[in-house]
């Protein structure tokens, strides 16, 4: 799966981990940690939202933040608790969208339309997931 825009830029990855000052740092180092960000937004809502994201929603901007910021931390610094937690909290944020515990909107509170996955159980019908397929249906 390509990712054609980014969902961040390396300026708000190097701020959001506290590097505006680390000359050092290479933008190209940042940008190892937003494609590993993206990768694993994307395969992670893949199969709930049709990805990659275009326009970049919000809360999928912030996520990358988080996400990237957490790993560049964790490749500098190692894995303090401090680190851990930042990218436990990052994680329990995607799983959240990708559990549909909570929803990806547009810039005007509109729900996402999600992929064309099924939410239907044929052997465990319920009102919350009714059975797609009987064995009368004829294809």
């Amino acid at each position: 799966m390509t990712i054609g825009k980014n969902y961040a830029t390396v300026e708000d990855i190097r701020r959001e981990a506290g590097f505006e000052n680390a000359t050092n740092l290479k933008d190209s180092a940042i940008a190892e940690q937003l494609r590993q960000a993206q990768s694993e937004i994307n395969a992670a809502l893949s199969g709930v939202y049709a990805v990659p994201f275009d326009p970049v929603p919000e809360i999928i901007r912030t996520l990358t933040v988080q996400l990237a910021a957490a790993f560049l931390l964790i490749t500098a610094y190692g894995t303090t608790t401090s680190n851990k937690q930042k990218l436990a909290d990052a994680r329990k944020l995607l799983d959240g969208f990708k559990n549909r515990e909570s929803e990806i909107t547009d810039e005007n509170g509109t729900p996402l339309s999600s992929s064309d996955m099924v939410t239907g159980f044929p052997e465990a019908p319920s009102p919350e997931y009714p059975r797609y397929f009987h064995m009368r249906d004829k294809f």
